[in-house]
């Protein structure tokens, strides 16, 4: 039977004698998550955890490595562990990609869920004291349709229409709009229509980018961290 200090250190890891560094720290990763006490109670799992760290411990480091290669003669009796390939570590580069790039989804996402906020704000003053009118269509302005609505004391104003989501194709009257428009400043207007679809459209948008920012920002502040406190 082999003793710990007769294995190959290489061979524990599953690698090559020229392995570089971050194969080296990538194949330890994997190995000391998939042997853990905690992942694999009972069994071999501890002593070749064990096995695990003496490899790294000695690989990990380049004046002990040199040492252990001055040295070393390769282990026979046993079958080496066959060599896996390991997934390459991301670059430095990589990884503060992912962090600014998560940051900048994460402002977008609150700068969204602000947005978002305000108008529901908006939208229920206006019904609060609302005045229903059907504005008429009159053309298309950044995107959205042109409104043109003749309030209550007959002055006439154009306003671009709401936004709106979940509209049913061919559903929507091409001529006019059922509005509700603020008295004291009629160019602040909400459709009379439900717009829980909308509201609930949008805030699953500034969900989808709060999560997908500290997503990134998590993975690349993972990979920034030292290789020994990744474990």
């Amino acid at each position: 039977m082999r003793t710990r200090g007769d294995l190959d250190h290489y061979a524990v890891l599953g690698l090559a004698p020229d392995a570089t560094a971050p194969e080296i720290g990538a194949a330890f990763r994997r190995l000391a998550k998939t042997l853990h006490p905690d992942r694999r109670p009972g069994g071999d799992g501890a002593e070749r955890f064990k096995q695990v760290t003496a490899a790294y411990e000695v690989l990990g480091d380049a004046v002990a490595r040199r040492a252990y290669d001055a040295t070393r003669v390769p282990a026979c009796g046993a079958p080496a562990p066959a060599v896996v390939p390991v997934p390459p570590v991301p670059g430095h580069r990589r990884a503060w990609f992912a962090v600014v790039g998560g940051a900048v989804l994460l402002v977008a996402g609150l700068v969204t869920a602000v947005l978002v906020l305000r108008l529901q704000q908006r939208d229920a003053a206006v019904r609060e004291r609302g005045v229903p009118v059907r504005a008429v269509v009159v053309g298309e302005e950044g995107g959205r349709r042109l409104l043109e609505l003749t309030t209550l004391e007959g002055e006439t104003v154009r306003v671009r229409e709401p936004l709106r989501t979940g509209q049913p194709a061919g559903g929507r009257d091409t001529t006019s709009v059922a509005l509700l428009y603020d008295r004291s400043d009629p160019t602040r207007v909400t459709l009379a229509a439900d717009t829980t679809a909308r509201d609930v459209t949008l805030w699953i948008v500034a969900a989808k980018l709060v999560l997908a920012g500290l997503t990134f920002v998590s993975v690349g502040g993972f990979w920034l961290r030292p290789t020994r406190e990744r474990l």
